[in-house]
């Protein structure tokens, strides 16, 4: 996985409130590797792809979706996957439940 250009850099909220202490200095590595023009190497771990994404069962989606609104994040993009409209449509509409579970509870 590679960055978005400057993703890093600009998203300052990902690296104080989002990351584990564990995973900030591999965000701060990819960062610095980007900016150098390192493209090749700067790759973004696994596991600093898990915590920065809405991936997995419907209760890890929840938890990572609770953790981005106690950080403040108000914004979600998400890519939205199926091999039909109609697939891409029925996942959309399982996220927006687990938004809306998730607004309600808080």
């Amino acid at each position: 996985l590679h960055p978005r250009r400057n993703g890093l850099r600009q998203n300052q909220l990902l690296q104080r409130r989002l990351l584990p202490a564990g995973l900030a200095h591999a965000a701060k590595e990819v960062q610095r590797l980007w900016i150098e023009g390192d493209r090749d190497t700067a790759r973004v771990p696994v596991e600093l792809a898990l915590k920065v994404n809405c991936i997995g069962n419907e209760q890890d989606i929840k938890d990572r979706l609770r953790i981005y609104l106690d950080a403040g994040v108000n914004t979600l993009r998400a890519g939205i996957e199926g091999e039909t409209v109609r697939d891409r449509l029925t996942n959309l509409e399982r996220l927006m439940g687990l938004i809306g579970e998730v607004n309600a509870d808080a």
